[in-house]
């Protein structure tokens, strides 16, 4: 019975999610006529000017050749843009797509340019496959599963999104061709853009319909009885026993992982590991969303858009938990401050590790070969604390030395762990067996991703934390005071600024960095224990 109020609840949740999610994809597909849709929207459902390709084509090809970018194109992609303008055509699409990958390769390691020239190629491609091209059509079904890959395993679970990104691998899908050597289709012969749309979108629901067996229907429930009266304490009979039989049966039912299961053979976990071996640890649940985001929000008002998107992550999740999230922003704008906030909301268990100067691979443990041996970083976690989830804070892991060193680096370390898909079964060098993490989740902390650039940065969601903001200047100083009395022994002993502290504050801080501030603050508390400022 337990089991079917959770099923019901979790059904609530899916289907709120799901309706949350429509309402988001409508608003983000409301594209002015004035405008093209972008490569992404286009992916995830977008209609094609006047629902034609060609019409697209030829307005996103006037469009791309009046961007700040295009003096730098060279020539030759230059006149393949404006010939394919002129008259879209298969094999127009597939010479801008060969002059843009051209650059592509040119252009390296220049990421910005790369990722530019990328989006005129990937668009091009999807230009021809949709004019008739059966060889471009194979290579748009490369380019969209590439997209839905970023979908699934860097935490955008937003499922009307996704959803729309397989009806359009499944229409890309529909336009190769089996012959050999394939045959171009006349554009008169092409299937209308709706219809291919609309024959995928069937087949997508013919795959969801048996993708997963039907579940059983649950069993009637017996009657109830009615229940004895609650037994007080010392009520029980002489040779009874006092079972607590709430807990017990809360126990049963609270959602757990085994971590680390029985090794096989006569192999041993070694360490304070051992003694969680084979049990079943707690998964803590998600805390009530709403709140949380009012609680975050109040304490980091200036962070509240990424706060938004941070608390979008979470819906839908049983249990306390995200995808690899990065906080990104400017120096000094309470990231990890956030981080840590957020994290203590969430009620999990955490270990904040400084990624500044760290130059070794350490953090993914060492290996128990050495007598130095030891767990990973975030195989820690559940064993310091017998909780299943919990969260690793890698903080301004942009500072991190770069890989290639001889000890490795904490970027290539955490590529095996920001796969979600590995967490399952990974394998711990330090204790030569294999854990069940599914249930720790990383979050980042970072002035800037460029140094992330590549397999890392792919495997995180970045949410952007902005500046302080002058208004904010009252939380901040109730935030940095709340810290400085849980450091002493009385809080009593640090009271609230008074008008004048706060003027002088309020006319020196114009926003910006958090860091002068609390360095002035400080200062200020220090200057009242000075006896020249006593009277």
């Amino acid at each position: 019975m337990i089991d079917d109020v959770q099923r019901r609840a979790r059904r609530a949740a899916r289907i709120a999610t799901y309706r949350d999610s429509e309402d988001r994809h409508r608003r983000a597909l409301a594209i002015p006529p004035t405008r093209t849709a972008t490569l992404d929207e286009l992916l995830v459902g977008a209609q094609p000017l006047d629902g034609s390709p060609i019409e697209d084509a030829r307005s996103w090809a006037r469009e791309v050749l009046h961007t700040p970018a295009a003096p730098s194109f060279p020539d030759e992609l230059h006149i393949a843009i404006s010939r394919f303008g002129l008259e879209p055509t298969a094999a127009r699409a597939v010479a801008v797509e060969r002059a843009a990958l051209a650059q592509v390769q040119a252009v390296f390691p220049d990421l910005t340019a790369e990722d530019s020239f990328g989006d005129v190629a990937d668009r091009a491609t999807i230009y021809a496959a949709l004019l008739g091209d059966p060889e471009a059509a194979g290579r748009a079904v490369a380019i969209v599963h590439y997209y839905l890959f970023g979908h699934l395993h860097t935490g955008r679970h937003d499922p009307v999104p996704l959803r729309e990104v397989f009806v359009t691998l499944l229409h890309v899908c529909s336009l190769c061709s089996r012959d050999l050597p394939a045959q171009p289709v006349a554009n008169d012969l092409q299937a209308d853009w709706r219809m291919g749309r609309g024959s995928a979108r069937q087949l997508l629901e013919a795959i969801a319909d048996v993708a997963v067996p039907p579940e059983e229907l649950p069993a009637p429930a017996a009657p109830v009885a009615p229940l004895a009266p609650a037994p007080t304490a010392g009520a029980a009979g002489e040779g009874d026993l006092d079972l607590d039989l709430g807990g017990i049966l809360g126990r049963a039912y609270a959602p757990s992982l085994v971590v680390i299961p029985e090794p096989t053979g006569k192999k041993k976990v070694p360490g304070q590991a051992a003694a969680i071996v084979g049990r079943a640890l707690p998964l803590r649940p998600m805390p009530d969303l709403e709140a949380l985001g009012r609680h975050l929000v109040e304490r980091s008002p200036w962070a509240a858009p990424g706060i938004a998107r941070l608390i979008g992550l979470l819906q839908g999740r049983a249990h306390a938990g995200f995808p690899n999230i990065v906080f990104v922003g400017p120096p000094g704008a309470g990231k990890s401050e956030l981080a840590r906030d957020f994290v203590d909301a969430l009620g999990v268990p955490s270990l904040v590790y400084a990624c500044a100067g760290a130059h070794d691979g350490s953090i993914g443990g060492t290996s128990k070969q050495w007598s130095s041996a030891r767990p990973a970083v975030w195989t820690q976690i559940p064993i310091e604390h017998e909780c299943a989830n919990g969260v690793l804070i890698l903080d301004e892991l942009d500072k991190a030395a770069p890989g290639g060193g001889h000890n490795g680096s904490v970027r290539e370390a955490l590529l095996g762990i920001a796969e979600p898909s590995q967490r399952k079964a990974f394998w711990d060098v330090g204790l030569e067996t294999k854990c069940d993490l599914s249930g720790i989740s990383l979050l980042a902390t970072a002035n800037s991703v460029e140094p992330m650039r590549g397999p890392l940065l792919d495997r995180f969601v970045r949410v952007e934390i902005g500046a302080p903001r002058r208004q904010d200047l009252p939380v901040v100083i109730r935030t940095v005071l709340e810290g400085m009395r849980a450091e002493v022994a009385d809080a009593r002993w640090i009271p609230d600024l008074d008008g004048v502290e706060f003027e002088a504050l309020r006319r020196a801080w114009k926003g910006g960095s958090l860091r002068p501030l609390r360095r002035a603050i400080e200062r200020i508390i220090g200057a009242r224990a000075d006896r020249r400022f006593s009277h």
